[in-house]
């Protein structure tokens, strides 16, 4: 199984948009995770068809799978379920912040960079620019 670096998955999974399906999102960051339904499947401890179900938005899951999900894309229950939205930025920078400046010393040149970029970067479906 390949896998995106955990900078670019953070931005794939911060691309939330208001209309979109629980289904959606669980498929969108199975993909930036290159997570096949199988494999998917066996990591939360569910069926094939479950996650078919999942995906097709013709059902949606409990609660522990919900957990179960969040857990292996790397995102909150509330990404999954998309109550998500901008106004919680303000309430988790200061966490942010201190995250960043604990760890300033043992981050690459290359995490770093990565870092900039993607406070420099506009949205790439905004035709965004990396500096």
């Amino acid at each position: 199984m390949v896998r995106e670096s955990d900078s670019d998955l953070f931005v794939v999974s911060r691309r939330i948009k208001m209309d979109e399906k629980m289904g959606d999102r669980i498929a969108r960051l199975m993909k930036a995770k290159n997570l096949s339904q199988k494999e998917f499947a066996q990591a939360i401890e569910s069926t094939e068809a479950s996650v078919s179900r999942y995906l097709s938005n013709a059902r949606e899951p409990g609660p522990k799978i919900l957990v179960k999900i969040a857990n292996v894309l790397g995102v909150t229950v509330d990404e999954i379920v998309g109550k998500e939205d901008e106004t919680d930025f303000s309430a988790e920078f200061p966490r942010i912040k201190l995250l960043l400046a604990r760890n300033s010393k043992i981050l690459t040149n290359e995490q770093k960079r990565e870092i900039i970029n993607a406070l420099l970067t506009d949205s790439a479906e905004d035709g965004g620019e990396t500096f």
